[in-house]
């Protein structure tokens, strides 16, 4: 019987290879936990950045309801304001006030009555003439707006 004999490159070390492995193993569990722990913060941030847009977003709605109920309270007091102006300048309270008060009627002096005729000539510019009581016509300024 003949011996065969063959040359085989058989690793010198087989624990070199098993530490290979074993360190390998070790950094991918060390890059999964890293990738891991910057997914749950980018996760908690979002959240986080939701929650705070949720108050804002509200805080500004009720903001908003404040003003809407302010200006609802600024019209009807406007409103109240010119009924007020209304009854005030009509001539039923006028009479009343006049007789109240004792206030005859005179004729008013010439002086006291002025008219005013305001025309726009073809220039663009405005003039106006100023009328008194009798009649005298006073031509006071010229202006171009």
């Amino acid at each position: 019987m003949e011996m065969k004999l063959q040359a085989h490159n058989v690793p010198l070390n087989r624990q070199s290879r098993r530490q290979k492995n074993n360190q390998k193993s070790w950094a991918l569990k060390f890059y999964i936990l890293l990738y891991m722990l910057v997914t749950v913060t980018v996760i908690c941030g979002v959240a986080n950045y939701r929650i705070d847009l949720n108050r804002k977003i509200n805080e500004l709605y009720r903001s908003s309801q404040r003003m809407q109920r302010e200006i609802h309270n600024l019209d009807c007091d406007i409103k109240a304001l010119k009924v007020e102006k209304q009854r005030l300048s009509s001539w039923d309270n006028i009479s009343k006030k006049i007789a109240l008060y004792k206030m005859p009627f005179r004729a008013s002096n010439y002086q006291q009555v002025r008219y005013f005729t305001v025309r726009n000539n073809r220039d663009g510019q405005i003039q106006r003439n100023e009328l008194y009581g009798k009649g005298a016509v006073n031509q006071l300024s010229q202006a171009t707006y």
